[in-house]
């Protein structure tokens, strides 16, 4: 039996970070929607009345990180908001490259008010740059994931949160008792 066969006869849990790979399927797929995260991310500035948004994002061809950008310019349209090239900056996903693009972005003759950065690595060089240029209290910065633990700057910042591996793991173990206990309906769990 090839394992594509015993997958479509056998109840299985799916787990990934690619929202599309599991859905249609009949079987229980746990995963982040990355896209809302995006979306989550535009929408509270957009009503503190934000106009003009910054997209510090990751380079990497990962699924989660297009899906990401894919939900911060959904809600920019959807906010009736522009999204100049300028603002959009796809970086490798680290500290340093956090910092001097936030530079670049407040060297542009209309800096954004407004950044959102796609992982903690880019949030924390973004908030170091901030800091520097005495704006860390006057520009909005939301980061997927929050600041690291071992960040060095001592400001709040808004994240988005995925739920932790313990949380995760306890999801799939109730997806796994309902699929055991032949429950066929499983109920769409949401991190809060």
């Amino acid at each position: 039996m090839r394992i594509s066969d015993r997958v479509k006869s056998e109840s299985v849990i799916g787990c990934d970070r690619n929202q599309h790979s599991g859905q249609g399927s009949q079987h229980a797929w746990f995963d982040f929607d990355n896209y809302q995260g995006g979306v989550l991310a535009v929408e509270p500035l957009a009503r503190l009345g934000h106009r003009r948004i910054a997209w510090l994002g990751s380079s990497n061809h990962q699924m989660y990180v297009q899906q990401r950008l894919e939900g911060y310019l959904a809600a920019m349209r959807q906010a009736g908001l522009t999204c100049p090239a300028e603002y959009q900056r796809r970086v490798e996903a680290n500290r340093r490259a956090g910092f001097l693009t936030t530079r670049e972005l407040l060297a542009l003759p209309a800096p954004p008010p407004a950044i959102i950065t796609d992982c903690d690595a880019l949030g924390d060089g973004a908030a170091n740059a901030l800091q520097q240029a005495g704006l860390l209290a006057r520009v909005s910065l939301i980061v997927y994931d929050g600041l690291p633990v071992d960040t060095v700057i001592p400001c709040h910042v808004t994240a988005v949160v995925q739920a932790t591996r313990a949380e995760v793991g306890k999801q799939i173990a109730v997806m796994t008792r309902a699929l055991m206990g032949g429950s066929v309906r499983l109920q769409r769990y949401q991190h809060s």
